[in-house]
């Protein structure tokens, strides 16, 4: 178990980091980025129930496990709602440069 804890947290650790990526990617695009939380397992988490094997830290993990699975859906929901209003925003700047395109080939 302690070894799937240490790929969880790998792999939530570099989901983390690339996030943090995207929202700096995204920054000049205003309203688009929320804040995502923390995916990440926390070193306490693992040593708690290394050292506590017990009942209630094994509880304290599945809530925390339960926390981080809620994290990743409101992180992909937000990564989601970035991409339409990406695809959005430059479906508006096409269709503008082709207004303007019209606009100029008929003011000639």
């Amino acid at each position: 178990m302690h070894r799937r804890l240490d790929e969880a947290a790998e792999a939530a650790a570099g989901a983390d980091y690339r996030l943090a990526l995207l929202r700096t990617e995204l920054a000049d695009l205003h309203g688009t980025m929320r804040t995502f939380p923390l995916l990440a397992i926390s070193a306490r988490t693992k040593l708690v129930d290394m050292w506590f094997d017990s009942i209630f830290t094994a509880m304290a993990v599945h809530d925390r496990i339960k926390q981080a699975r809620q994290n990743v859906d409101h992180s992909l929901q937000a990564v989601q709602e970035a991409q339409e209003q990406l695809i959005s925003r430059a479906a508006q700047a096409r269709l503008t440069s082709i207004e303007a395109k019209r606009r100029d080939l008929l003011t000639r």
